[in-house]
């Protein structure tokens, strides 16, 4: 029994059970007229604990699920128009023009059943293998996998089928032999179709469909041929094989194959019938065949690899089911960081029902978002703000209970009493987690100021979440932590799992009104009363000495370091120490006695600070020294000029992503971004729609808004008609990106070949143009290619609008960098300035554009603007983070010095992001903004706790700060970085990267904020009223307003003004322990009260100078003798 008492007992105490010992003097608020004055919170939650924790309970279930039930997840694959696109931009409005002139119309024409490609849709295979894996036996492996998709059951039901007209048929290989009413599946674009090729009236077909190979070597010769293996030969194979391969070089590391898809579907009118239904059917079989085919084939071939991709539907499978894997790593974070929670306040309730309020600010931040900020949007990037929260919300567990335990040590009248423990608790907690909880927020809320819609509300519903957590912090959390102090913990040992109630030991109190208090039971944990109710009346148990009553201090640095302070300085106040208390001695200044706190405590105060003092020469050099460095790694970061890459390098995904885009030459069976003119649309309007409402129901899925048509748009007229045709042929010669010069589509240049082609007269006659438009459009080719796609509009027979496209080089589905577009956009804006300058009226208002499937100028337009969004919210936020330092402190001195120590961090962030060979993108910029949120806590922690100490000097607040807070802000890293090797070991690089990132900012953050930050602090930190901001203010009212006798005296007994001395009664005395050694002591001067009246900041200065001036002069007579 006696072993499992022992494995029970708390660490924190000693065998005698020792209560904490007073830590650094807060300055006490509620102290009036020697009484402490409770929190009216506190009384209402001692009286009500249960009551109100039930009801907060009940309250994060409510709105919690409210919250988390409204959450929708917009998974978007980086293809098209996507929510990051910057609305004010005159890029975004024409493309979101176009995109609301296709959807403000429903149309009624007919296609012909999969007789369409759908671009959005399809699948792509690479195989990736060594130099010598391109053999005969590999190919027919190849050959295996791909009948085994395409006889998947339903492939008929989804592939692009072949053309029904007999010319069309000839033109395309496996097509010649369907009919009109048996419609077969167009081959898939693979080189199968020449390794198996048909041989038919002694010639190969190329379709796929022979059973036997062709002779290796005369294959190879074949496609080799530089006439067949040629980018501009549309029936080529240039398409098939990686750049490497050649004439001189028959072999490759790579091959590719496209299964294309096709529209519209059985039961659909056309492709834009319900074309969000179209896309889903068409992806969930996309979706079955990489379920049940490719992966299998990913993990059993040995010869090669098999590594695919494809449209937008399967690229949202993979992330949704990478985000779901990832989700199962924010889980086995959630557990770690609770078993470190457990550890530190040695309790599984604390650490349960925290956790519970810390996971449950997500979803009460998003209910804030969604119901009060009219917020709607929400992107996977915000799942890891549950990474995030954990080490947020433990960090102010920490703090808090750290100053709940510590609360046992102050003065009687708190340490007697539980509301007053819960007001000296909420006090000095919630004004330290207040401000490291605003720093945070104003980091993320810096985000806000970007004009990339998902950033922003990523920035607005962090800076929620941390609000909601530290309003949970303050009063939810310290009704859990008095029902665990009532009922919980003298009952159960709650972190070693035994269930014997804790060992209780009897100890005396110290004197009372001069007899002693009788003895009461104490528990061993941190020497709480066993006995019920809220308040004790006994006297205050013998403990260590209050280091708030700690009045006395040295004339410079060496003196404090080595002078023992006598105990009556120490404390006069209050009165003598007792028997308990630990000597007070240059190793222990503060009187502490070590065997009443935690090993890390003891560390902290017993051999960290006076290292830290020792050495602060050193340590701020070194840190100097590191920050040069770091500025010239991060001097070197310049913007990604690469697509980004949204999955780790070692992912199929990612390393097909890569293949296709670095491993294979351009041909013409690529699929190519589009560029658009168009005609008789005029701009957009947003009304009625937030930028947030993007994806919703009542925007189609996308943006939101309206288009806005040009009433003077008229190509009826002759100059009209010629000056479309013109356009059309003008750009294709002179705008540099056009791929092969070439035209896509062009409605009026076919419509005139049409009309020549038939010996009718072009231009037509205005009058006689819309009734042989109307026969044109009717013809069925026109309404596959114009009516169908919505090339063009006609409404009551008259055209609304016209468009003409062109493939331009970029290949579809990537997202490119400004410097890789912006010449080719600069020549499109150069030649539609220079048409509508010289059109003739009626279409003189053309517009440029991209396809909103591949919006390749608005993509790389958002790049760019990842990286000036990086640049801004890192300044907004260190200007917020400075700003909140200079409101918490109230000290320029303190402010400053952890703001440059907090910048110190930023740089040294960014200069480990170079190292790392990463460069400005979208992933690092948004990292970049949300760095700043996690560099300041820790600095500023122990900034905040330097200013509110009332400990005289310097030496003295370095060990009562260590004392104090250097366990809070220890675990508080601990817990954060915990969670971030989870998000290392995300398959998401975005998640990966943040990880990175926040492992780094926590490592600096630590070593800055316990190595240089308070060794500067040591140095040249405020001490006494040095760098009090209230000074300067009180300052400039007296320049203003002559300051009144009553006014002057209530300064003197404020905490800024004086320095009281106490009652006891010395000189000046010089320490005979050195000869540079003073302490100040209180002479006897009896005014009548008993007590001496207080002495300014100024006078004890001139007193200590005139002591120090005596021993110096002491100690060279002592040396002339």
């Amino acid at each position: 029994m006696a072993a499992v008492a022992a494995l029970c007992k708390s660490p924190y105490v000693g065998e005698d059970a020792q209560p904490f010992p007073a830590l650094v003097k807060r300055n006490h608020e509620g102290v009036d007229g020697g009484e402490y004055q409770s929190n009216s919170f506190a009384r209402f939650l001692v009286k009500y604990t249960g009551l109100f924790v039930a009801g907060m309970v009940v309250f994060m279930l409510v709105f919690g699920g409210i919250g988390g039930g409204a959450m929708d997840f917009f998974v978007e694959a980086g293809v098209g128009r996507n929510p990051y696109a910057i609305n004010s931009d005159i890029r975004t409005e024409r493309l979101d023009a176009w995109i609301f002139a296709h959807r403000e119309i429903t149309l009624n024409a007919t296609q012909t059943q999969q007789s369409q490609r759908a671009q959005e849709s399809h699948l792509t295979i690479v195989y990736e293998g060594n130099d010598q894996w391109f053999t005969a036996a590999n190919i027919a492996r190849v050959r295996a996998l791909e009948q085994k998709i395409l006889n998947f059951p339903d492939y008929e039901k989804y592939c692009w089928r072949c053309p029904t007209d007999p010319d069309d048929k000839k033109k395309i290989d496996g097509c010649a032999a369907a009919n009109a009413t048996n419609h077969v599946c167009r081959p898939p674009l693979s080189f199968m179709n020449f390794a198996y090729a048909s041989w038919v009236n002694g010639t190969f077909v190329n379709d796929g469909k022979n059973d036997t190979m062709r002779d290796w070597d005369d294959l190879l010769s074949f496609a080799s041929n530089p006439a067949i293996h040629n980018f501009s030969n549309p029936s080529g194979t240039s398409f098939f094989f990686g750049k490497d391969f050649s004439a001189s070089n028959k072999r490759t590391r790579f091959m590719r194959t496209m299964f294309w898809m096709g529209r519209p579907l059985e039961g659909y009118r056309n492709e834009d019938d319900r074309s969000k239904d179209q896309n889903w059917l068409s992806d969930k079989w996309v979706n079955r065949v990489h379920k049940e085919i490719l992966t299998d084939a990913r993990a059993d071939d040995e010869h090669f690899d098999v590594l695919y991709g494809g449209g937008a539907g399967l690229i949202n499978d993979l992330i949704i089911d990478l985000l779901f894997a990832d989700g199962a790593l924010a889980g086995l974070a959630a557990i770690s960081v609770f078993f470190y929670i457990s550890f530190h306040t040695q309790s599984w309730f604390l650490s349960s029902l925290g956790m519970f309020h810390i996971l449950m600010s997500f979803p009460i931040a998003y209910f804030i978002n969604r119901f009060i900020f009219q917020i709607i949007y929400v992107d996977t990037i915000s799942t890891f703000l549950i990474f995030i929260i954990m080490g947020i919300g433990a960090d102010d567990i920490f703090v808090f209970y750290d100053a709940w335990r510590q609360s046992y040590s102050q003065e009687p009248q708190i340490a007697n009493s539980e509301v007053n423990r819960l007001s000296y608790t909420l006090r000095r907690a919630a004004s330290a987690m207040l401000t490291t909880s605003a720093t945070t927020t104003g980091a993320f809320a810096a985000s806000a100021v970007t004009e990339l819609m998902p950033t922003r509300g990523f920035g607005i519903l962090a800076s929620m979440m941390v609000l909601v957590n530290y309003s949970l912090v303050i009063t939810y959390f310290p009704g859990v932590v008095l029902l665990h102090d009532r009922y919980i913990k003298h009952k159960w040992c709650n972190w070693r799992f035994c269930c014997q109630p804790r060992r209780l030991v009897s100890e005396s109190t110290v004197e009372k009104d001069g007899e002693a208090a009788p003895p009461q039971q104490r528990d061993v944990d941190n020497g709480a009363d066993v006995e019920k109710g809220r308040e004790s009346s006994r006297g205050p148990p013998s403990r260590g000495p209050s280091l708030h009553r700690q009045d006395s201090f040295a004339a410079d640095e060496a003196s404090k370091l080595d002078a023992p302070i006598p105990d009556d300085d120490v404390h006069a106040r209050y009165g003598p120490v007792t028997e308990t208390a630990a000597p007070i001695t240059r190793q222990n200044p503060l009187g502490i006695k070590f065997d009443a706190y935690g090993r890390v405590e003891t560390f902290l105060y017993k051999r960290f600070a006076p290292f830290v003092l020792e050495w602060r020469g050193v340590l701020i050099v070194i840190a100097l020294m590191n920050l040069a460095m770091m500025i010239g790694f991060a001097s070197q970061l310049e913007p990604e000029t690469e697509p980004p890459e949204w999955l780790r390098g070692s992912h199929f995904f990612q390393r097909w992503d890569n293949a296709m885009f670095h491993e294979f030459p351009t041909s013409t069976d690529d699929d190519l971004m589009i560029a658009v003119l168009v005609w008789g649309i005029k701009g957009i309007t947003r009304a009625g729609h937030s930028m947030f409402d993007f994806g919703t129901d009542d925007c189609h899925g996308s943006a939101c808004g309206r288009a806005v048509y040009d009433s003077a748009f008229d190509p009826s007229t002759t100059d009209a008609q010629n000056s479309l045709v013109k356009a059309c042929e003008d750009a294709a010669a002179q705008v540099s990106c056009v791929r092969l010069n070439q035209i896509n589509s062009c409605f009026m240049k076919d419509f005139k070949e049409y009309r020549l082609s038939k010996s009718q007269t072009f231009p037509v006659a205005q009058n006689d143009f819309y009734t042989a438009i109307n026969e044109y459009v009717a013809l069925p080719e026109v309404q596959n290619k114009y009516i169908a796609t919505k090339a063009v509009y006609l409404e009551d027979g008259k055209f609304k609008w016209i468009s003409a496209d062109f493939k331009i080089n970029f290949l579809w589905g990537r997202l490119y960098s400004g410097e890789d577009v912006n010449p080719c956009y600069d020549s499109w804006i150069n030649f539609m300035n220079a048409y509508n300058k010289g059109a003739p009226q009626g279409v003189n208002n053309m517009f440029v554009t991209s396809s909103p499937q591949s919006a390749v100028f608005v993509g790389a337009f958002t790049s760019d603007a990842f990286v000036n969004s990086a640049i801004v919210g890192v300044g907004v936020a260190l200007s917020i983070a400075l700003v909140i330092l200079f409101i918490s402190t109230h000290n320029w001195v303190a402010a400053l010095t952890a703001f440059f120590w907090v910048c110190s961090v930023v740089v040294s962030v960014l200069g480990i992001t170079w190292l790392a060979g990463w460069k400005i993108g979208i992933i690092e910029g948004i990292n970049a903004t949300m760095v700043v949120g996690f560099s300041v806590d820790f600095c500023v922690h122990f900034a905040h706790n330097w200013t509110e100490s009332e400990l005289a000097t310097r030496v003295h607040r370095v060990y009562g700060t260590f004392l104090e807070m250097g366990v809070s802000i220890l675990a508080g890293g601990i817990t954060t970085f915990i969670a971030s090797i989870f998000l290392c070991l995300t398959s998401l690089l975005f998640f990966f990267k943040f990880g990175i990132f926040v492992m780094a900012t926590i490592s600096f953050s630590l070593l800055t904020a316990f190595f240089p930050s308070m060794a500067s602090l040591s140095w040249w930190g405020p001490e006494y009223d040095y760098g009090d901001l209230k000074i300067i203010y009180r300052h400039v009212c007296a320049k203003v307003r002559p300051i009144t006798d009553d006014e002057e005296e209530e300064q003197r007994k404020g905490k800024g003004g004086a320095v009281r001395e106490s009652d006891t009664s010395n000189d000046i005395q010089a320490s005979s322990h050195g000869p540079s050694s003073i302490a100040l002591v209180e002479q006897k001067q009896n005014n009548g009260t008993g007590t001496k009246p207080p002495m300014k900041f100024s006078e004890m200065k001139q007193k200590v100078s005139a002591a120090a001036t005596g021993e110096a002069n002491g100690e060279a007579d002592g040396n002339n003798n």
